[in-house]
């Protein structure tokens, strides 16, 4: 008995629980640096799971400059080996210009 209470005590974390370690860390890291960075009114729907060091990241943003931004945030967190982008990019509505004429019209969507 005392030889396999010698040999559990010694017994390192398996792979598995090492790995939901990981993946806890690294979504405390991500909430806590989103918290302090992340302006909600660019945001939207913003979600973010960890598996196996993967961070898989969902919401709406509203230009490619944003995406990228929240992207590179997550893969600056320490631990994160990759990503996978799922955030859908919804334009804002364009804003008024002058023509020549000095009459304001529109924009045409891109």
């Amino acid at each position: 008995m005392k030889r396999l209470l010698m040999l559990f005590r010694g017994t390192p974390a398996s792979t598995a629980e090492q790995a939901v370690g990981q993946d806890r860390a690294i979504a405390y890291r991500l909430q806590q640096r989103f918290e302090r960075h992340i302006d909600p009114m660019r945001v939207e729907g913003f979600q973010f799971y960890v598996h196996h060091r993967v961070v898989s990241i969902y919401g709406t943003v509203h230009s490619r400059l944003d995406r990228d931004l929240l992207v590179s945030m997550v893969r600056d967190v320490p631990g994160v080996i990759a990503t996978e982008s799922h955030i859908q990019i919804i334009r804002l509505a364009t804003p008024v210009r002058q023509v020549a004429q000095g009459k304001p019209r529109t924009a045409m969507p891109a």
